[in-house]
């Protein structure tokens, strides 16, 4: 009974270590997958911004938007360097693991090796049929004669078993030297794949500093044109603005109707049912009472508060538990500048403001809605183009800088609904789209609410 309650032990412990191994297979196969995949999206995103610079390049007139670029690419491209790294690591990783199990393998083959050798020894010098039947005729009775006939049986058949075993274990040793031969390939393979990768950063690196250099020599002209997008910028501001504040005070004004209204058949109601109560009681004299003054409608204490209905509350809600998943206003692109005010990261001076973020994409892409709404305007920016604004209960997504429109106002839009074409610049051959979000009247930075490519 005791042995039996440790076996038992014991049978448990080699399962969870079995367990336990094959959960460490599975984990390093999915992380090698997941490796591969990242990979394969950041070659994808390299190439993408390939043909970003090389459409902005078609430019003779240089701008702040190849670096961006430029940056975007250096980012990438370390990200896949160590990607490439941890590849290696895995690979690394696997080499060894297969050295322990060639090792193993060796070790077993020259213990069997060593026993049946023995084996075989033995057997030749009792080889003769004689001696063993002399052996088994020796017997004292028939049961141990039957023994002994069992034995040179099974010893034979043991024997050919350790020639099979060997030639097995040959076999599996030869199929794991294979294995590491390919694993050892596919490490050279990974490690000339990062070379080429940091030559081509170190380029990128070299490539940004000229284009900084280059730009520094124009910083006069780059300032005046950051000045003069700066005060478009603001004159567009101010539409949107007042394009949220008229929302919002439409929707209060709608909460006070609607409060009234409840007020008012509030009050009929219990005039009724007051005049009905009085009908059926015998006529009496009473004192003449107060009129009750009218019910204030509920309305929010600050302004910049929208008040909204049930359902637009439910859509409000949706919209903020979709933070960090919303869709990219573009289907491919690059952040060219970032959310709020702050200095440019090479031309010292130069501060920008931005009230959401802009990003570059190819010729004729489109803009798409990140959340389902109402289109509530479609507007002319003060420099020309187009800007929509779709709501989601109190939060709106502003899509600026449209060639054209395909959406009107009132129109219920869907996710990745296409609402019109991104304009390009022809004097820079840039497309550039400047997307934000608000609530109420206040902005977020777009980036924290857009999924993380």
């Amino acid at each position: 009974m005791h042995y039996s309650k440790i076996n038992t032990k014991l049978l448990k412990i080699c399962l969870s270590l079995a367990f336990l191994l094959c959960s460490m297979i599975s984990f390093a196969q999915l992380s090698k997958q997941q490796l591969l995949e990242n990979k394969k999206k950041l070659e994808e995103e390299i190439k993408y911004n390939n043909q970003l610079l090389e459409q902005t390049q078609k430019s003779t007139k240089k701008s702040l938007n190849q670096i961006a670029i430029i940056q975007k690419q250096i980012a990438d491209r370390e990200r896949l360097i160590n990607n490439i790294n941890q590849e290696i690591g895995l690979a690394d990783a696997e080499i060894n693991k297969t050295h322990t199990e060639i090792d193993k393998l060796t070790t077993d083959i020259q213990k069997i090796k060593a026993e049946y050798g023995k084996m075989i020894y033995y057997s030749y010098r009792n080889k003769d049929r004689k001696y063993q039947l002399m052996y088994i005729l020796a017997s004292d009775n028939i049961s141990q004669a039957y023994r002994r006939f069992r034995y040179f049986q099974q010893y034979n058949e043991y024997l050919k078993k350790q020639a099979l075993l060997i030639q097995q274990k040959q076999s599996e040793l030869s199929q794991k030297q294979q294995v590491l031969e390919v694993q050892k390939q596919e490490k050279t393979t990974l490690l000339g794949k990062e070379q080429v990768q940091k030559n081509q950063l170190a380029n990128e690196q070299d490539k940004k500093t000229k284009a900084v250099q280059e730009l520094k020599k124009q910083e006069k002209d780059i300032r005046k044109q950051i000045q003069q997008k700066q005060a478009q910028s603001k004159q567009l501001q101010k539409k949107i603005e007042a394009v949220i504040a008229e929302e919002i005070r439409k929707a209060r004004e709608r909460e006070k109707k609607a409060a009234e209204a409840a007020a008012k058949a509030a009050r009929e109601a219990k005039k009724e049912a007051k005049e009905t109560a009085n009908a059926a009681k015998p006529a009496t004299t009473k004192p003449a009472e107060k009129a009750e003054p009218p019910a204030k409608p509920a309305a929010s204490s600050r302004s910049d508060v929208m008040a909204l209905t049930p359902e637009e509350q439910n859509l409000a809600n949706s919209f903020a538990n979709n933070r960090g998943k919303l869709p990219w206003p573009t289907e491919r692109g690059v952040v060219s500048e970032t959310f709020g005010i702050h200095n440019h990261e090479e031309l010292k001076g130069i501060v920008k403001e931005n009230s959401g973020i802009s990003i570059l994409t190819t010729p004729n892409a489109k803009a798409r809605c990140v959340f389902s709404g109402i289109v509530t305007t479609v507007m002319n920016q003060t420099f020309g183009n187009q800007f929509v604004l779709i709501r989601h209960g109190d939060y709106f997504t502003v899509y600026t800088n449209l060639s054209s429109v395909t959406v009107k106002p009132g129109d219920k839009v869907s996710t990745k609904q296409e609402i019109g074409t991104i304009y390009t610049d022809p004097s820079e051959n840039k497309t550039e789209l400047n997307f934000q979000i608000w609530k109420g009247a206040t902005k977020y930075d777009p980036s924290i609410w857009l999924i993380r490519k």
